[in-house]
């Protein structure tokens, strides 16, 4: 009878602990689908701090702090969650954030870089590869831009109408 009283508590115990192992990713998640972008970075921190899930708190803290407009520290949890210890899948959608966030940054070759390799890891992903084709004509477009402010100006410009001599004959 012992036997059977220290397996059920051993049982719910563990029922127990397996409910809270992943306690601050499942709230995090909530607040995120809540559009609490704030207090989900809190919560996926915590995740982090209490290792429930290396690539979805990386991810998602990713997510949370890009809904918030914080692109570098974003782009330090998109990075992680790219770990090679991640599957081919979860690197590649990492990876395609990791470019999104390149993208607001204004860091179009890392954008490009990043697109590329989440298409390596899934070259079906249409997203992706026309997120690649926009960043690259950024990319082109910035380095236009840096061109031609390399460029020297004119001492003067010239306005005004274009003068026309007239003969008389």
């Amino acid at each position: 009878m012992k036997k059977i009283i220290f397996y059920v508590l051993l049982w719910a115990v563990a029922l127990s602990a397996s409910a809270q192992k992943y306690k601050h990713l499942e709230n995090g998640n909530d607040l995120y689908a809540s559009e609490k972008y704030k207090e989900a970075v809190v919560e996926y921190q915590k995740s982090l701090a209490d290792k429930e899930s290396s690539f979805g708190s990386n991810y998602n803290l990713g997510n949370a702090l890009y809904k918030s407009n914080e692109i570098e520290s974003c782009i330090d949890h998109y990075k992680a969650a790219c770990s090679d210890k991640n599957t081919k899948s979860e690197r590649a959608m990492a990876y395609h954030n990791l470019g999104n966030a390149y993208v607001m940054g204004e860091k179009y070759q890392e954008a490009v870089d990043a697109y590329k390799e989440s298409l390596r890891l899934n070259p079906k992903d249409n997203e992706t590869r026309f997120n690649y084709t926009y960043a690259k004509k950024m990319l082109q477009q910035q380095q236009q831009q840096r061109v031609l402010a390399q460029l020297p100006k004119p001492a003067h410009y010239i306005q005004g109408c274009r003068v026309q001599r007239l003969l008389l004959g």
